[in-house]
């Protein structure tokens, strides 16, 4: 397991777009199960975690201890941390995370989504597919809204020129995506399956 430092610490995961491979679906989660964890990145709230699920969930800092105030997520995790958790909600696919066994909650009670404030380009997110279009596919990154991948941003456009998006995009699918670009003031965040404009793109794994 590799370190990289972006925007503080990030674990860099060998899964491409797509990879699948064993992992649960979020909504057989149920409030009180245990999970086990580990920390991907920070972010000023909180902190993504893989728990082997189809996209990484929130642990917001106020679910990180019940005995001190957390400020930081850094005062409590690092990047490639595992942790013990328990499942604080689960409703409609949302699930909240907590430390703090026996804590329970609901997602009106919680922060919905990341908010786009909290993004840079070049970020990069995991998510599911949640619907495809003739022109791409809007993806859940566990944002406040959905990410939108335009089918010339998805690495297999150049070999399925002629192709329409849903015969190499598939509902469902786990993909890993960087933020292509931002508009806070509409509520809309672009995506694309490799990193960095003009980088070389990034093959299934």
């Amino acid at each position: 397991m590799s370190l990289r430092r972006k925007r503080g610490e990030r674990v860099d995961r060998k899964f491409g777009l797509g990879d699948n491979s064993e992992r649960g679906q979020l909504t057989n989660l149920k409030v009180g199960d245990t999970l086990s964890g580990r920390v991907i990145s920070l972010v000023p709230h909180g902190a993504y975690i893989d728990v082997n699920c189809e996209r990484d969930v929130l642990l917001h800092v106020r679910d990180m201890s019940d005995t001190e105030f957390v400020g930081r997520p850094d005062e409590v995790v690092t990047p490639g941390m595992d942790l013990d958790l328990w499942v604080k909600y689960a409703e409609d696919g949302k699930v909240g995370l907590t430390l703090i066994e026996g804590s329970t909650g609901s997602k009106d009670a919680q922060e919905d989504g990341i908010p786009l404030s909290d993004l840079t380009v070049d970020d990069e997110l995991w998510g599911v597919v949640v619907k495809v279009t003739n022109f791409g596919a809007f993806v859940d990154c566990g944002l406040k809204e959905f990410g939108w991948l335009h089918f010339m941003d998805h690495p297999d456009s150049p070999v399925m020129q002629g192709s329409k998006p849903n015969e190499y995009i598939k509902v469902g699918e786990r993909v890993r995506v960087w933020v292509k670009n931002i508009e806070e003031d509409k509520g809309r965040v672009g995506l694309r399956g490799y990193r960095g404009e003009g980088a070389v793109v990034l093959g299934w794994d």
